[in-house]
């Protein structure tokens, strides 16, 4: 008997010791927590959330360099609208958007630092390209910042610095030379920025009329640029002239009834009616802008002029689309210049 109560005793020891060994799978309690079997033990304490740190919007943070910030906004907006749609056949087509909410913190002048910036990355980055890689890498940031810049612009405060970066002589070729063929239609395939360009400059002509020409004269311009400026200058003149010709109903039905747009060369046609009147006298002082750009050009196509190559070739054939395109009454004039520049000597 008293043997079996000192069994009893010892098992009841060796399960007191049992039930204080820790597990090692569980947090030992809080030196500060009541025991679980006291009577004053509430509901189990939880440790107060910490809150995260407050975000930075884009407002607030310093940007040092636009166009990294912006592949930033492109490249999470990008991953946002991964999730795609799925459409009938199995196949799955993701919408092209524009990040419109994400880049309304810009301003016209940050998309064109971002140029500017990716210029010179593209730049930077030559290793194991061929210039003309490098240039395409180039005119690619060109589109990608400025294709947004119509998303941002609010008025003409928004076109002034793409009209300045136009005409600047020390801003970067390959800008000009997009900002040039963008301005006019006619010159290069129409895009969203190409688009919004036009329709601005379509209100600010005569502006326009003043940097291009301005380019086009320009005796130090780059050869390069001013090709595109005598195209750009050719394709402006032309659409001012076709403006005023469309003013005379009769030449406008001539052309209807001949199922062609409506351009100068249609008074070139057999029983064509010749304008008269207010939209003649406007023509007469269009025909007086189109002599004086084409004096310039026989300057310039001129085998004697010491002008690049590529300039004068240029010249010579817009020259002669005015003498070939163009009505006007001062053609002969034109044609005396091309029949001068024929019978110049070449230089030996």
């Amino acid at each position: 008997m008293h043997i079996a109560r000192i069994a009893v005793v010892l098992c009841a020891l060796a399960l007191s010791v049992a039930a204080e060994v820790p597990d090692p799978a569980k947090p030992p309690p809080s030196a500060f927590a009541p025991p679980p079997s006291s009577p004053f033990a509430g509901p189990a304490r939880q440790a107060p959330p910490v809150a995260p740190p407050p975000a930075t919007s884009s407002e607030e943070r310093i940007i040092l360099n636009y166009w990294t910030h912006l592949n930033e906004i492109l490249q999470n907006e990008s991953l946002r609208r991964s999730v795609l749609t799925a459409r009938p056949g199995g196949r799955y087509v993701p919408r092209k958007m524009y990040p419109f909410e994400n880049i309304q913190h810009l301003r016209g002048r940050d998309l064109l630092r971002a140029v500017r910036e990716g210029i010179a990355e593209a730049r930077a980055a030559t290793w194991g390209k061929s210039p003309e890689e490098v240039t395409l890498q180039i005119r690619r940031n060109i589109v990608t910042a400025l294709e947004y810049y119509p998303l941002i612009a609010v008025d003409d405060r928004d076109l002034k610095p793409l009209l300045y970066a136009l005409a600047e002589p020390n801003e970067e070729d390959e800008l000009r030379l997009y900002l040039l063929r963008c301005s006019v239609p006619g010159t290069m395939r129409p895009s969203l920025f190409a688009l919004y360009f036009q329709d601005a400059l379509a209100h600010n002509s005569e502006e326009l009329r003043k940097y291009l020409g301005g380019i086009v004269e320009h005796a130090a311009e780059k050869p390069r640029v001013q090709c595109a400026a005598i195209e750009a200058y050719f394709h402006f003149l032309t659409r001012a002239y076709a403006h005023v010709l469309k003013k005379d109903s009769a030449v406008a039905a001539f052309a209807e009834a001949r199922g062609e747009v409506l351009r100068p060369e249609v008074l070139f046609a057999e029983g064509a009616p010749q304008p008269k009147g207010d939209v003649g006298r406007l023509l007469r002082d269009h025909d007086a802008q189109w002599l004086g750009f084409a004096r310039t050009l026989a300057g310039y196509a001129d085998a004697n002029s010491g002008r690049a190559p590529e300039l004068r070739e240029t010249a010579r054939a817009y020259l002669e689309r005015i003498y070939a395109e163009l009505p006007l009454s001062n053609r002969d004039d034109v044609k005396a210049l091309l029949d001068r520049l024929a019978s110049a000597p070449t230089p030996a």
